[in-house]
């Protein structure tokens, strides 16, 4: 998605809190948040599953399967009509690997690229993080509620780390010239909400 030359330019945004205070908000930590547009990007449409050149066959399956798992509770509303459907939403997720916990084996940062997998008009997409272990993928972050809904459209790597893994910002589209911003940090075996701000 295309941004104005103005809105990349200028983006680098007075952040304020959500709750209304002034645009040099504290963190938690006590320490002030700065966010730039100019650090975030979405994951390439075209950057699939089924496409991927960094994942063998064996592990676009088992990807596929645990994505369609997490997309299957919302088949009904979502008006998919059955499990090739769904294998086929799943494999057309979205997928960068990146090593979040510094282990040499990188993670699965995976954005929705369906409607029918929860994103929205505005551009938001669920995202999903998952650990490569012994026993499978393991879930480390799904940005949706229990009703299936919640995403971004901007993903950050933060140069920060909390508990051995790399901070992370979320933003979602709310207009041409605000997002949210949702900082995630790991804890107890799980990407975390830990604050949230409005950029304009």
């Amino acid at each position: 998605m295309k941004r104005s030359l103005f809105g990349i330019a200028f983006y680098f945004l007075m952040v304020a809190a959500a709750s209304g205070q002034n645009p040099a908000a504290l963190e938690p930590n006590g320490s002030h948040f700065y966010w730039s547009i100019r650090k975030a990007h979405f994951i390439a449409y075209e950057r699939t599953i089924q496409k991927s050149l960094d994942l063998n066959s064996a592990e676009k399956s088992a990807l596929t399967g645990r994505i369609s798992s997490l997309i299957r509770p919302f088949m009904k509303e979502n008006e998919i009509e059955s499990e090739a459907e769904l294998r086929k939403i799943a494999a057309n997720t979205r997928v960068e690997l990146m090593d979040l916990d510094g282990d040499g084996v990188p993670e699965i940062v995976a954005q929705a690229n369906d409607t029918r997998a929860g994103c929205g008009a505005a551009g938001n997409c669920p995202f999903w993080i998952f650990k490569k272990t012994s026993e499978g993928y393991k879930l480390i972050l799904d940005t949706r509620d229990k009703d299936g809904i919640g995403g971004a459209e901007l993903i950050t790597i933060e140069d920060t780390l909390t508990n051995g893994f790399r901070d992370l910002v979320l933003a979602a589209h709310d207009s041409a010239s605000e997002e949210t911003l949702i900082v995630l940090r790991y804890r107890n075996g799980m990407y975390r909400e830990t604050a949230c701000y409005d950029a304009n």
